[in-house]
């Protein structure tokens, strides 16, 4: 390789064949700069505590949405079986019962006397 360096340093010199022009590199970057277009200023979004808690709120309030009906009509059903059941237990009452029935009880006596009656057959 030694020669072949040799040939082209005698054929062409070792001066570089490449030159700029005077004065290219002292405006270059401002001549750079009014070359390119300008750049938009990004906007930038600020993670507030409202931004991060927001999508949790948002599906708590769709589960809610979704369960209290469902609650309230579970709830119905039982109360109106319940219902259903009271009422074929006040056809099995007898005179005496519809008798005590009639008296001015409060709710917690009347169910006590129910239950003692049904206790005792």
């Amino acid at each position: 390789m030694g020669k072949e360096e040799d040939y082209i340093k005698n054929r062409y010199g070792t001066e570089s064949p490449f030159v700029a022009p005077d004065g290219y590199f002292e405006s270059f970057t401002d001549h750079m700069m009014e070359m390119l277009p300008e750049k938009e200023t990004p906007i930038v979004k600020i993670n507030t505590r409202w931004t991060r808690i927001k999508p949790l709120l948002y599906m708590a309030a769709m589960f809610i949405t979704l369960f209290l009906p469902i609650r309230y009509l579970v709830t119905s059903t039982k109360t109106d079986n319940t219902m259903t059941q009271t009422a074929a237990s006040i056809k099995e009452l007898s005179d005496e019962d519809i008798y005590y029935l009639s008296l001015n009880l409060d709710e917690y006596t009347f169910y006590e006397y129910v239950t003692d009656s049904d206790s005792n057959e």
